[in-house]
């Protein structure tokens, strides 16, 4: 059921500097793929799942989308199917670097060429409508879960704070 081989692959690198301030931001992407979501395949009494347990069948008039929570195997809990497979599409701003060169405003007399301060953030936001924790699920061709999210931690976000001097 479904393919998660993305159709194309994308990537995005934009650079900008000026009077002495630079941005370079860094976005890559993926589309045409689908996604088996089995954090909702999963018993969510007995495992960590995402919000989307809340929009299950709970009584006349709920949701018919997806099968009611129970602890007793069913079904809905023992039998893998289409329901559970999700769009992959996804654009993330991978790297964001934002920096500033000390020696263009008032440290023209150091012997340095460069004195910048920046600041660097990755993975900074994905666009998505993926409702799993990250989109980007075991892409690769030799891993057993090739487009199946298990429920794996995202890709951190890391916030870096840096100083090149260059002599």
């Amino acid at each position: 059921i479904g393919d998660p081989n993305p159709a194309y692959n994308y990537g995005v690198t934009a650079a900008f500097e000026y009077k002495g301030f630079d941005l370079t931001v860094i976005g890559t992407g993926v589309g045409g793929n689908q996604i088996a979501q089995c954090t909702d395949f999963e018993d969510p009494i007995l495992t960590n799942g995402t919000t989307d347990v809340l929009a299950r069948w709970h009584g006349t008039g709920t949701s018919n989308f997806l099968p009611r929570v129970t602890a007793s195997p069913t079904v809905n809990t023992q039998n893998f199917s289409s329901i559970y497979m999700r769009n992959g599409d996804y654009f993330k701003i991978a790297n964001l670097t934002f920096g500033y060169d000390f020696k263009r405003l008032f440290l023209k007399t150091l012997p340095v060429n460069q004195a910048r301060l920046y600041v660097q953030v990755q993975n900074l936001y994905t666009f998505t409508k993926y409702t799993g924790m990250d989109p980007e699920v075991s892409y690769a061709p030799d891993s057993w879960a090739s487009g199946v999210d298990i429920g794996q931690y995202p890709s951190a976000r890391t916030v870096l704070v840096g100083v090149n001097v260059k002599f």
